[in-house]
């Protein structure tokens, strides 16, 4: 089958049963012999029992996301699976509606990446954005449009998303040298030298992103951030790297006018610290 998909859940400090993406996705694969769910369990203190009709991995500690997303990776090879489908634990979808439309468009067989239109707090545009892979994704972004897209560089986020397993064989899994922050750039700018086109669907879906989220974000998350974008932004080039760095005083002024985001004036200037 070609259109067989292993969906994920990186569980971390919650249960299970208080996961919304959870409850949607235990329908799919209860009527869908072509869909299977792991839920990777980041909490040692807090383990997973078993759950009929999901694979269960309780982590002896918590690797974060490469780690997680590349044990997925090697559970859909086993299984012979085409895609892996990543999720966060506190996404929210309409599983009927989702579903649909991502095997419409794998049942095309026109890309190795399908993508959902993401959205935050007050009809928030999240993901996926495009940028000139020249200057770096800190130049300029622009929301993307749904279709299909080719010689394009995306920004987008984990969650959602569903890539084909040949792609992700090709640029070796996910890179563990980003383990939480960083990732999903990291892996899409992989994608974008290898040749990969991507489908953005209609489908929106909703998530609470909590490195935007200024009034919960500690000061180490938001620093710890920057410094993994400034290592994606290594891997891209030089002209890429000197924008990034003319960019941060523009950053930490920019956070004087925003709700909550004056705190982080100073992680932003000396977020190497």
């Amino acid at each position: 089958m070609e259109n067989s998909i292993l969906s994920v859940i990186v569980l971390y400090q919650k249960d299970v049963s208080e996961c919304p993406i959870y409850n949607s996705l235990k329908q799919i694969v209860s009527n869908s012999n072509d869909v299977d769910l792991l839920i990777f369990n980041n909490s040692p203190e807090t383990p997973v029992k078993n759950i009929s009709g999901c694979f269960i991995y309780n982590s002896t500690e918590n690797v974060m996301l490469a780690k997680a997303y590349n044990y997925a990776l090697d559970l859909a090879r086993r299984l012979d699976k085409d895609w892996l489908l990543l999720f966060d634990q506190d996404t929210v979808i309409n599983e009927n509606t989702f579903f649909n439309e991502l095997l419409e468009n794998i049942n095309k067989h026109q890309s190795d990446v399908i993508i959902p239109i993401i959205k935050g707090k007050n009809n928030f545009h999240i993901s996926p954005k495009t940028y000139n892979p020249h200057l770096g994704f800190s130049a300029y972004t622009k929301k993307t449009s749904p279709g299909l897209h080719s010689n394009t560089c995306f920004l987008a986020i984990n969650t959602g998303c569903a890539i084909k397993i040949s792609a992700l064989e090709d640029i070796n899994g996910f890179d563990e040298r980003f383990p939480l922050d960083g990732l999903d750039a990291r892996y899409f700018w992989q994608l974008y030298k290898r040749g990969t086109t991507v489908q953005v669907m209609n489908c929106v879906i909703e998530q609470n992103l909590s490195v935007i989220d200024f009034d919960s974000l500690s000061k180490s998350r938001y620093k710890s951030a920057l410094r993994s974008e400034l290592r994606v932004i290594k891997e891209e080039g030089l002209i890429p790297i000197i924008i990034w760095w003319a960019r941060i005083p523009l950053r930490a002024i920019k956070r004087l006018f925003t709700s909550k985001g004056y705190k982080f004036v100073l992680p932003t200037l000396f977020f190497y610290l």
